[in-house]
């Protein structure tokens, strides 16, 4: 048998996400320069190219 949770994160690895603390805490938050954060790791992750940025982001419109 699995040991059971006790704190609310190891019940719910998504609990540590920012954006969804950002949200939850307010229903109406914006967390579009949180995105743009995360875009730009990942960008860089995958060593885009500007241009390749640029088509990235038109294709998401």
């Amino acid at each position: 048998m699995m040991p059971r949770p006790n704190k609310l994160s190891e019940a719910n690895p998504m609990s540590n996400d920012p954006i969804l603390a950002v949200e939850c805490d307010a229903s109406a938050a914006d967390v579009s320069a949180l995105e743009r954060e995360i875009d730009q790791h990942v960008y860089r992750l995958y060593g885009l190219t500007p241009e390749e940025i640029k088509i990235v982001e038109e294709g998401t419109r």
